[in-house]
This record gives C-alpha cells, structure tokens and sequence, in this order.
C-alpha cells in the first residue's frame, strides 16, 4: 500500500528561491522553491551526513557547506557523479498546503551509452 501525502508546510513558508526543513515522521526534510515549483528531499548530504538545510540553494542546486557537494534539488543527481543521487520525494500542492508523500521518487534512467555512429 502507497503512503499517503500529508501536510508538512504552507506555501507562504517557502518563497521562491529559499527552502525549509521540516520533519515528516522520522525523516528530516527540505522543501525546495525553484521559481514557485516545490521540490523534496532528505535533509541529509550522502557524502557526510551534513544537513542540506543548513547549506546554500543557487538556483535548482543545493550545495552541501561541509564540503561543497552540489544536488539538483529537482533530480537529487549530484553534479560530480550522476550515480549518486540525494533521496528525493513526491510533492503535491493542495490549495496553500505543501504535501510530502514518504515513498522516495524512482532516479531517473541514465542516458544511454552513445552508439559507434555517435562517437
């Protein structure tokens, strides 16, 4: 059975261009406002565990201040290596209600090896 999405802020708590922790039953959070779309993931950097809330948004990207690992708060792909990802999750809008629903997003499929025509 899938999650349900539940409430975790108000819109007005996120203006563009910031973002919010929140904590969503035991998992800390960051929501993201990229140009009025709302974006989810873990408040947490894989590379040491630092939170992400506690770092700096530069547009859709979010950079750890530990040691300056950079996500596309969008995808989770760090920009370093696209085979590391940040734990991110659905979002959705109800009315001025932020909702998350916990079931982390499936990554996106890499892009395909280039063929020998390509290369």
């Amino acid at each position: 059975m899938m999650p349900d999405f539940v409430r975790v802020a108000q819109l007005s708590e996120i203006p563009p261009g910031r973002m919010l922790a929140v904590r969503l039953e035991e998992e800390d959070l960051v929501l993201y406002n990229i140009g009025g779309e709302i974006f989810a993931t873990r408040d947490f950097c894989p590379h040491a565990g630092y939170p992400l809330s506690k770092s700096h948004l530069d547009g859709r990207y979010v950079r750890c201040s530990l040691h300056s690992w950079e996500f596309d708060v969008r995808s989770g792909e760090y920009t370093g290596n696209p085979n590391i990802r940040l734990r991110c999750f659905p979002v959705r809008i109800e009315g001025t209600d932020v909702c998350v629903r916990l079931e982390p997003l499936a990554p996106p499929r890499p892009a395909p090896p280039p063929s020998r025509d390509e290369a």
